[in-house]
């Protein structure tokens, strides 16, 4: 994951170094920081992981409103578009559902579970789920997939998500809620309207992904009272102990070092601001916003595959 580095022990010498005796406040004051500052680099590298997956897929194939897929690059080897699509797609609503676990973890750590900052974060994360039935049913497919199913279905020229074959997949339980909505779903499509029941694999896609970007903003608004409340009292405690970031090998100058057990550990702690929470929430903002805008447009466009 990359949040933490080591030093070389070569040429390390403790009595080079100023290690202070923290009071067990200040010692909670530093790992508490050094905590929540690894937690929102790994989520930031979380939703990284999901935009490469969301640019990638739109990089081979060009999603439009009747899902007639069509490539912009040559096929990969010998592997069919169903293959590919289904790899691609199982990458993608899996690192989806990785990155909401992450930040509700991240929240429930930073805060604590019986937190009202909890609460209220949990209910923007059940609102949402309540109110996208394409979230819900890609984030039950990513445990349709990982227990050995394949979601999308694929006809030499368009894809979607066939809800009748979903349904009938043996050895696999639907959750009960999702299950009555695919189930009804099927009844409107095949009595009613006289056509396959499938779910729009654009749109699906398309507002699985808003739902991330949502969700994903929600989660830095959210720490922001944690993050700096963490901030102010690691540069108060430096502003207290000064002497702890400078040491007599000045090149470890503006590290602060502390002990934890037999473990050594250090930090850069110089100067130390809220740039890198402000540039990922102003990011997160501006993306949230320009996917829904972006998902606006293309619904009025969609069209079920009959």
């Amino acid at each position: 994951m990359d949040t933490e580095k080591l030093l070389p022990y070569d040429d390390f010498n403790i009595d080079n170094i100023t290690l202070y005796d923290y009071t067990d406040e200040g010692l909670k004051y530093i790992t508490s920081f050094v905590e929540i500052t690894r937690y929102i680099e790994e989520i930031h590298q979380l939703f990284n992981i999901f935009q490469y997956n969301i640019r990638r897929l739109l990089s081979i194939y060009e999603l439009n409103n009747h899902d007639k897929i069509k490539r912009h690059v040559p096929q990969f080897e010998d592997f069919s578009d169903s293959t590919e699509l289904n790899a691609l797609v199982i990458s993608l609503i899996s690192s989806g559902k990785t990155l909401v676990d992450a930040v509700q973890a991240c929240v429930q750590s930073c805060y604590s579970k019986d937190s009202n900052e909890y609460s209220e974060f949990c209910k923007i994360l059940s609102k949402e789920y309540d109110n996208c039935f394409s979230y819900r049913f890609l984030t039950r497919l990513r445990d349709f997939s990982q227990h050995g199913h394949v979601p999308v279905s694929w006809d030499g020229e368009a894809a979607c998500f066939d809800i009748g074959q979903l349904i009938n997949t043996p050895h696999f339980n639907h959750n009960k809620t999702i299950l009555g909505e695919m189930e009804r779903f099927c009844d409107e499509l095949l009595i009613k309207e006289k056509v396959q029941p499938r779910h729009v694999f654009s749109i699906a896609i398309a507002e699985f992904s808003v739902s991330i970007f949502k969700i994903y903003y929600e989660y830095w608004e959210t720490m922001g009272d944690s993050f700096y409340t963490s901030l102010s009292n690691i540069n108060d405690l430096i502003k207290q102990y000064p002497e702890t970031i400078r040491h007599k090998d000045k090149k470890y100058d503006g590290l602060l070092f502390y002990q934890i057990g037999n473990g050594l550990h250090t930090f850069y702690a110089s100067g130390l601001s809220d740039k890198m929470y402000v540039q990922y929430l102003e990011e997160a903002k501006e993306l949230k916003g320009s996917e829904e805008k972006e998902l606006e447009r293309f619904r009025g466009r969609v069209k079920y595959i009959s």
